[in-house]
C-alpha cells in the first residue's frame, strides 16, 4: 500500500460545534458533543486518493504524545477528490482543551498527532441555540458549560444593549425541576470565604465601578447600601413549637422551652406571634447546617440542643412588625393602638388594661405583646398587630 498522508483541512471542536451544526439547523436544535471533522487522503506524492471508500480510525488523546485515549471510533469514510467529512461523537464530558486526533488509514497510522481547535464563528451563537450534554453530579467541573478565568479579567461578560424602558433582563435562569433541593442558579467561590455576588451601579456620568450596591461573601455576610423590601410584613425566627399550634397564634414559652399556645390572660412567659407569611426569617440553624464546613459544625456544637436539635417541629415566630393575630373581645372592643395581651381564650389577644398603685397607672412588665392594628368589636377573630414585645 502507498504511503497515505492526511491534509487536515478543519477539526471543529467544542465552539467549533457550533459552525457545524448552524448551517443546517434552525434556533431550536440541540448542540451538543458532535464535531465535523474533514480532511484530504492522498498518496506518497500528494496526489488525492481515487474517489471511494476507505476505513479509518479516530482517536482522540489528551496529550499530543503520550496521555490518555478518551475516545474512539472506526468508520467508512467517503471520499471525493480525496476529501472526506465526518461526523464524529465523542462523550461529552471528554470534550476538554486540549485534546488531539490520532488517524490510522486502511490499518497504516499516521505519524503524528494534530491538535483540535476552535472555530472563529463559534464564538457567537444564533438566538435560542442550546449546549446540552450529560453531567455528573460527583463533578461540578464537568456541566454541560464551564467557564473558566484563571486570570485577572472577566470570565463571562453579558451585556444588555438596549437602552428603552421596556429593555428585558440580560440573564434569566429557568428551572424547570420540582422541589426546592434543585437550585436555579448556583454559584461556588473556591477561595475560602470568597466574594460570591458583587453588583455594581452608576448614574449615567460615573464609572459603575465605583460604587457597589451589593454583595453575598463566601461566609454567608450579605452587605446593601439600599432598604430590603419584602411581600411578607415582619421578621419571625424560626423557633422549636407544640405541633397543635397554628399561624396567627399567640405563643409562649413553655417550662422545656418549646413554644406552645398561650393559654391565660397577662402571661409574662409570652414569646411572639405565629407568623403568617413572613418577610424575613432567621434562626432555623438546624436546617441550615453545612456538614462538610468545619467552622458551622463547631458553631453548632456550641450551642444548646434546644436550637440545634433537628427532630423539633420548627415555627416562624413573629418578633417585630405587623402580622395577622388572633383576638379577642373578652376584656373590652379592641381599637387600634390599644396594647394587647394574652388572654383566656387559648392561642388568642385581647386588650389590655393597665394596674393602678397610688393613682400611677401602668401595665403588667412582660405582658405586652404589641399595638392594635384594627378594631375588634365584640367575639373573636384575626386582627393586624404592631409586635412589640414589652
Amino acid at each position: 500500500m502507498n504511503t497515505r498522508r492526511l491534509l487536515l483541512i478543519a477539526g471543529l471542536l467544542t465552539l467549533g460545534i457550533a459552525v457545524a451544526l448552524l448551517v443546517s439547523c434552525g434556533p431550536s436544535s440541540y448542540l451538543n458533543s458532535s464535531m465535523s471533522y474533514q480532511g484530504v487522503l492522498t498518496d506518497g506524492s500528494g496526489n488525492p486518493l481515487p474517489d471511494g471508500s476507505y476505513e479509518v480510525a479516530f482517536r482522540l488523546y489528551d496529550d499530543e504524545t503520550n496521555g490518555n485515549m478518551v475516545f474512539v471510533v472506526t468508520n467508512t469514510v467517503t471520499t471525493k477528490n480525496g476529501i472526506f467529512s465526518q461526523v464524529l461523537w465523542p462523550p461529552i464530558e471528554e470534550m476538554d482543551d486540549p485534546l488531539f486526533m490520532d488517524l490510522t488509514v486502511e490499518g497504516e497510522h499516521l505519524p503524528s498527532r494534530v491538535r483540535l481547535r476552535g472555530a472563529p464563528y463559534a464564538m457567537s451563537l444564533v438566538g435560542g441555540a442550546t449546549v446540552d450534554g450529560i453531567i455528573n453530579k460527583g463533578d461540578p467541573m464537568s456541566a454541560t458549560l464551564n467557564i473558566l478565568n484563571n486570570g485577572t479579567g472577566i470570565g463571562l461578560g453579558v451585556a444588555q444593549g438596549s437602552t428603552s424602558a421596556s429593555a428585558d433582563s440580560a440573564i434569566v435562569a429557568f428551572n424547570y425541576n420540582d422541589g426546592d433541593d434543585v437550585p436555579t442558579l448556583k454559584l461556588t467561590n473556591m477561595v475560602v470565604n470568597g466574594r460570591l455576588i458583587e453588583a455594581w451601579n452608576g448614574d449615567g456620568t460615573t464609572d459603575p465601578w465605583d460604587d457597589i450596591e451589593f454583595s453575598v461573601r463566601g461566609d454567608g455576610t450579605v452587605h446593601a447600601d439600599g432598604a430590603y423590601y419584602s411581600t411578607g410584613g415582619d421578621y419571625a425566627d424560626m423557633l422549636p413549637a407544640a405541633e397543635d399550634v397554628e399561624p396567627g397564634d399567640v405563643l409562649v414559652i413553655g417550662p422545656d422551652g418549646i413554644l406552645l399556645g398561650s393559654m391565660k390572660a397577662y402571661a409574662t412567659n409570652v414569646a411572639g406571634i405565629y407568623s403568617t407569611f413572613p418577610g424575613v426569617v432567621g434562626g432555623d440553624l438546624a436546617s441550615n447546617t453545612d456538614e462538610g464546613n468545619p467552622e458551622t459544625l463547631a458553631l453548632m456544637a456550641s450551642l444548646p440542643d434546644l436550637l440545634t436539635d433537628t427532630a423539633l417541629e420548627r415555627v416562624p415566630v413573629a418578633l417585630t412588625g405587623v402580622v395577622p393575630c388572633k383576638a379577642s373581645a373578652e376584656n373590652g372592643p379592641i381599637q387600634p393602638g390599644d396594647l394587647l395581651a394574652t388572654s383566656d381564650t387559648p392561642g388568642h389577644a385581647m386588650r389590655a388594661d393597665p394596674l393602678e398603685v397610688n393613682g400611677v397607672e401602668f401595665y403588667p412588665p412582660g405582658a405586652i405583646l404589641g399595638k392594635a392594628m384594627e378594631p375588634l368589636e365584640s367575639g373573636t377573630g384575626v386582627i393586624l398587630v404592631l409586635v412589640s414585645l414589652n
